[in-house]
């Protein structure tokens, strides 16, 4: 999308804000189609730099090469002084543009990398085979070799029970080489600041699959930063890549203006029964 705005031009990839009860997912395809008039299908979640002023997230969305049309708010607001034109660009032109922000340029490269490899809805990776990383942060799909940064922030979480390293880092293992679960890390430099375990299971009474919400946990210097929404943000889009889930949820006390302003309400009580 070419702007000009304030006497200043630059350039910027369609997008916008989610609506309330929408996901990040919906809100990618709804913006796109908004203000260009295409449709498309939605790929991969780009582990591109977050950006605390301003955190977003960025998919790759394969699309057929019709002419864009501008529409939606843009179309209405969009004066001589503050203009809108969507437009196609050819990769080799991409670094001439004025694109912005710094995420916008890092998504276009893993996007087409991932697209030349033949992975264009699949994992995108940077040209050196790893994820994009840098001073700000990334979010992608621990591994097992995360234990010693995750370690923290999980023995940190717990309230109840008192987590043992060996114990940690057997069911990282496990978690990690379970198709129906992971463990998704932000990851901001050398330093590992958060994470969300999530899981799909099938349920009886959704006729399908529905996902969880395990743990989340923010670093405390990195909290209201935006961090722990990108992060569910990625873990909705894991589990609904991973099945077809009803609907995601999760068991807390903690943080209940969180996850009502991320869409979530209030649906059951919470039991349990301890055995240790």
């Amino acid at each position: 999308m070419h702007r000009r705005r304030d006497g200043r031009t630059y350039s910027v990839l369609p997008g916008g804000g989610i609506d309330e009860g929408e996901v990040a997912q919906d809100a990618c395809l709804r913006e796109l189609q908004e203000e260009t008039g295409l449709t498309g299908t939605l790929g991969a979640l780009l582990p591109t730099p977050w950006e605390i002023e301003a955190p977003a997230l960025y998919f790759s969305v394969r699309t057929e090469p019709a002419q864009p049309v501008l529409g939606g708010p843009e179309r209405l607001r969009g004066s001589e002084e503050n203009s809108y034109e969507p437009a196609w660009v050819p990769l080799d032109q991409v670094d001439s543009l004025d694109l912005v922000p710094a995420a916008a340029r890092a998504a276009v490269q893993l996007a087409s990398e991932a697209h030349q490899a033949g992975a264009g809805h699949g994992t995108a990776r940077s040209p050196d085979g790893g994820d994009i990383a840098g001073a700000q942060a990334v979010v992608r799909e621990a591994t097992s070799t995360d234990d010693a940064a995750l370690w923290p922030l999980a023995s940190a979480l717990a309230t109840s029970y008192q987590p043992t390293w060996t114990h940690f880092r057997e069911g990282l293992r496990s978690i990690v080489a379970d198709p129906d679960a992971t463990v998704i890390v932000a990851v901001e430099g050398e330093n590992l600041i958060g994470y969300v375990h999530v899981l799909v299971h099938e349920a009886f009474h959704a006729d399908g699959a529905i996902g969880w919400i395990e743990e989340l946990m923010v670093h405390e210097d990195r909290r209201g930063t935006g961090c722990g929404r990108v992060l569910m943000a990625a873990a909705e889009h894991w589990a609904r890549d991973t099945a077809d889930v009803a609907y995601i949820a999760v068991a807390t006390r903690r943080a209940e203006r969180f996850y009502q302003a991320i869409g979530y309400q209030a649906s059951a009580t919470y039991f349990k029964k301890a055995f240790r």
